[in-house]
């Protein structure tokens, strides 16, 4: 099973953009679409990819807030697809305010740290696996859910916002 992640990125941090990914193109299960391209696709070409995309990873920076393109981005990701995404700050002296702030605040965001750039790579990878074992779980599991184990059965709690714990 493939998994279809996109980058979206301010094209001013295109280096760190290409480095992560050179890591995470070397993951098979992982379909990744980026634009390398400094911004010649159209909205429409992006908000397909976007919707496409089982998962969305935000570079963000003080770059990203102040790109109009990139606010346009994540506003449509978080408020119009409701989609699946992680937050990675890139720039550890920015701090997210106003409308990034409203809109990742619940979430848990990664930390880059340059000092030990493959420790922030393994936590991505750690999130993007278990996605993909959710993926794989909830596909085998939606057949029969009495076969669901007491893990499975948590997991699905969690993923739907629900405490396990029933009076």
């Amino acid at each position: 099973m493939t998994c279809s992640l996109m980058i979206s990125y301010s094209h001013v941090n295109i280096d760190f953009c290409r480095q992560l990914y050179d890591i995470l193109s070397a993951i098979p299960k992982l379909s990744i679409s980026v634009d390398f391209n400094t911004g010649k696709y159209l909205w429409k070409d992006i908000v397909e990819t976007l919707a496409q995309a089982d998962l969305i990873v935000f570079l963000l920076s003080k770059d990203f807030f102040y790109d109009k393109s990139c606010r346009q981005e994540l506003i449509y990701v978080t408020d119009k697809l409701k989609s699946l995404f992680f937050p990675i700050f890139i720039d550890q002296n920015f701090k997210s305010t106003g409308w990034l702030h409203k809109r990742i605040a619940r979430l848990k965001s990664i930390q880059f740290d340059k000092t030990n750039p493959i420790s922030t790579c393994e936590e991505l990878l750690s999130k993007i696996n278990e996605h993909l074992y959710m993926n794989i779980s909830l596909v085998r599991n939606s057949l029969d859910i009495k076969q669901w184990s007491d893990k499975e059965v948590k997991e699905w709690f969690m993923k739907n916002d629900i405490l396990p714990e029933l009076d």
